[in-house]
């Protein structure tokens, strides 16, 4: 019904003035200018590898403490501890940060953990760009070449975005 509204209010538009109200659909074509570009991108730019452009909404450029549910991954070999640097990749974005983990008592209260717990679910909280609840996200000890075996240290959701949490 919504659809159907506003193709019939968006009908007698030109097709500059649409784009303008509702964005630009999918498939076509735009043309963008890129100034400042570096005279190394256009001298080494290749057509075969197409250079990807994104953006970010209103929200996701904030930043603020995240609460997630993680569980250490079970290929991992070690146990992850608190404080420790990770890589945390979360949709487009990959960052480090230092979680702190904590596990939920029957009175609702965080209680601090030093490590991971061996094949369960703990609560960390770290320091991020704000996503969506429930957004999955894979966690990295380190990226280095050197590194043997598996590299994905944990998994999770986000549970809550906030500045603080009480």
């Amino acid at each position: 019904a919504r659809e159907t509204r506003n193709a019939a209010e968006f009908s007698n538009l030109s097709p500059e003035r649409r784009a303008a109200h509702e964005g630009y659909r999918a498939g076509s074509y735009v043309k963008i200018v890129l100034k400042g570009v570096p005279a190394a991108f256009t001298r080494n730019f290749k057509p075969e590898n197409p250079a990807i452009l994104g953006g970010l909404l209103q929200g996701e450029t904030q930043m603020g403490m995240i609460r997630a549910r993680v569980k250490k991954h079970r290929w991992h070999s070690k146990i992850l501890k608190c404080q420790d640097p990770l890589i945390f990749s979360i949709g487009w974005r990959r960052y480090q940060s230092l979680p702190l983990l904590s596990t939920e008592d029957q009175n609702e209260r965080h209680r601090y953990l030093k490590y991971t717990p061996e094949h369960m679910h703990c609560y960390a909280t770290f320091w991020g760009p704000l996503v969506a609840p429930n957004t999955g996200f894979c966690c990295i000890k380190s990226v280095s070449d050197r590194l043997k075996g598996f590299r994905i240290a944990a998994t999770g959701n986000s549970l809550a975005a906030d500045a603080s949490f009480s």
